[in-house]
């Protein structure tokens, strides 16, 4: 077991509570952790809630966590980035000022319309050395979170499409049909 996981957050509610995917998430970091796939937590997550607590999105997960079984001394609470792309850089920071063992493992737990996002910005922040594992969440969202997945899952496809151009139909039918869906 010479893993480390990394939670991504999902955000927090201005009451200082955490939204259903990021339970999600946690419930399922928590799954892993049991199974013993990790030994050590990256708790992620900077953004304050707008509300009177204050509370950033790391620290109400490990409450969460922590009140589902997970010991603390086996979490590491990242507080200071902002999106996927923070997470990944000050993660490698934790992993490589406070682990003494030489792990080259990581599994990011996230949810599925965000995987191939966070898969891309991990390997070029951990550099081809590490192996990435992703564990994802599927959830039933509503409307709000359907619109926020259509717009991760097509607005890069509409992208790609742009760029190519149409000039090679093959390529781009690989970027319309995910393999993962």
């Amino acid at each position: 077991m010479k893993c480390i996981g990394v939670l991504l957050p999902a955000g927090i509610l201005s009451s200082g509570d955490l939204p259903k995917k990021a339970l999600q998430r946690a419930d399922r970091a928590i799954a892993l952790w049991q199974k013993k796939r990790f030994c050590n937590l990256i708790v992620g997550g900077g953004l304050r809630s707008r509300g009177r607590s204050g509370i950033t999105e790391a620290q109400a997960l490990a409450q969460y966590l922590s009140s589902q079984g997970l010991r603390k001394k086996d979490m590491l609470l990242e507080m200071r980035s902002k999106d996927t792309m923070g997470n990944a850089l000050w993660a490698k920071e934790l992993i490589q000022t406070r682990m003494t063992k030489k792990m080259k493992q990581v599994i990011v737990i996230t949810s599925r319309y965000h995987c191939r996002r966070a898969l891309m910005i991990f390997q070029k922040v951990l550099g081809p050395d590490w192996t990435i594992h992703m564990e994802t969440v599927r959830y039933h969202p509503g409307l709000v979170e359907r619109v926020q997945e259509w717009t991760y899952f097509w607005g890069e496809r509409l992208l790609l499409l742009f760029l190519l151009r149409m000039s090679n139909p093959n390529r781009m039918l690989r970027f319309l049909i995910p393999r993962y869906w």
